[in-house]
């Protein structure tokens, strides 16, 4: 027996040292989440853990619940050493005969065996829980969440990501440059002219190289334009003239018709005259009358394919007229459509160029090392109060501590 309580003094010391090592202060008062570890001289079988629940106790098999929040380690271990010395315990030796142990109060030590967790949220690689170490420093915790990471909260990398947006935001000039052009080709076909618009062209930051290429395909596409309306316009006038020329032949065959009709009805006139006296037989009456209809059908026919024609050369004549204003519409719509388009690419343009500074001031940060002096801010919550400070990287943490960190930009790091 006595070799028992030697062994176990042993182990008392040996956690009363641990004890002493992981208290973070004297006055430290237990909360929801830290760990409490009984142990008895004599009596192994009663050492056991408890974690202190949300209603403030922590629940022990032999001793039941024990008041733990808000106290600290030597309150508890006053409280159970009152509870332990009250209960009776039965041991079984080695040849297998059980015998009852009564424990004094200074055969009991009570100490913490796990602190409640810190989080560390904000510019880090892995933010959350963390466990805690007496004289964790802000430091220590960031290490432990995996060192600072402005990049967590970002889509892409910003080396990466500055490439891609530096590559949009050229293309955004080009195409900027591109309607551009045309707007200046536009205006110049309307009649108005800009003065500045080559100006305007060669200050838009794309190479020269790209501008002439915009410039030579926006004229290429202006003949092009310009060659296909002279073309129709040319086809309607040409067409306009051979219908002309049509009209003016068939009024030609129509009046040397209507000559031969008005002949062949005065021939059946002078025939039935004749017919009248008996001078004619009746079959001559009927080929005179035959022929008087016929002259009259053809007479009629032109006349009717004169109309025909005559309307559709005024049609064309009507296209001829419009196509002109069809064209200038055309080239006021296209014009509206490129201004808006600028407009909408300088808005683009805008927003890219402010995605590109901030990702450019991040990889610059991340360069220059401006995020090894975060700010801090330090969420304490403790029964019965709470409180929030700003720290640095050698502030002690304490358990339950919410650690927000965020990266320093480099103008902040400079200030």
């Amino acid at each position: 027996m006595t070799d028992l309580r030697i062994s176990a003094m042993v182990t008392i010391a040996a956690l009363s040292i641990q004890a002493a090592r992981t208290e973070p202060a004297p006055q430290y008062r237990l909360a929801t989440g830290d760990v409490i570890e009984i142990a008895a001289i004599g009596a192994p079988d009663i050492r056991s853990k408890a974690t202190v629940d949300v209603d403030g106790r922590a629940l022990f098999p032999l001793i039941g619940p024990v008041n733990a929040s808000g106290l600290t380690i030597s309150e508890i271990q006053a409280n159970v050493r009152e509870l332990l010395p009250t209960k009776v315990f039965r041991r079984r030796s080695e040849d297998g005969r059980e015998f009852p142990i009564v424990l004094t109060p200074d055969e009991v030590l009570v100490s913490i065996a796990e602190y409640r967790p810190i989080y560390v949220n904000g510019d880090v690689a892995k933010p959350g829980q963390q466990p805690y170490r007496p004289g964790l420093t802000v430091r220590q915790a960031i290490a432990m969440a995996g060192g600072f990471d402005v990049m967590r909260f970002r889509a892409k990398d910003p080396f990466l990501e500055s490439s891609d947006l530096k590559g949009e935001y050229d293309s955004q000039w080009i195409e900027f440059a591109r309607e551009q052009a045309r707007v200046g080709s536009l205006r110049e076909v309307l009649g108005e002219k800009d003065a500045s618009a080559a100006d305007k062209l060669q200050r838009i930051p794309v190479p020269q190289s790209v501008i002439a290429e915009i410039i030579r395909v926006e004229a290429e596409r202006l003949s092009a334009s310009t060659s296909d309306y002279q073309k129709e316009k040319t086809h309607l006038a040409t067409t306009i003239q051979k219908e002309t020329e049509r009209v003016n032949i068939l009024v030609t065959e129509r009046d040397k018709e209507k000559q031969d009709a008005d002949g062949e009805a005065a021939e059946l006139q002078a025939t039935q005259t004749n017919l009248q006296k008996g001078f004619v037989p009746t079959t001559r009456v009927a080929e005179a009358r035959r022929l008087a209809f016929y002259s009259a059908t053809r007479a009629l026919q032109t006349s009717a394919l004169i109309a025909q024609i005559d309307a559709q050369r005024h049609e064309l004549e009507s296209r001829l007229d419009r196509l002109d204003d069809q064209r200038r519409v055309r080239l006021l719509e296209e014009l509206q459509n490129s201004s808006v388009k600028l407009a909408e690419i300088s808005a683009r343009l805008q927003a890219v160029g402010e995605k590109l500074m901030y990702a450019g001031m991040v990889r610059s940060q991340l360069v220059r090392g401006g995020g090894d002096r975060p700010i801090v801010t330090i969420f304490r919550g403790n029964h019965p109060h709470s409180s929030e400070s700003s720290g640095d990287n050698d502030s002690i943490l304490m358990p339950g501590d919410v650690v927000e960190v965020a990266a320093r930009t480099v103008s902040q790091v400079q200030n």
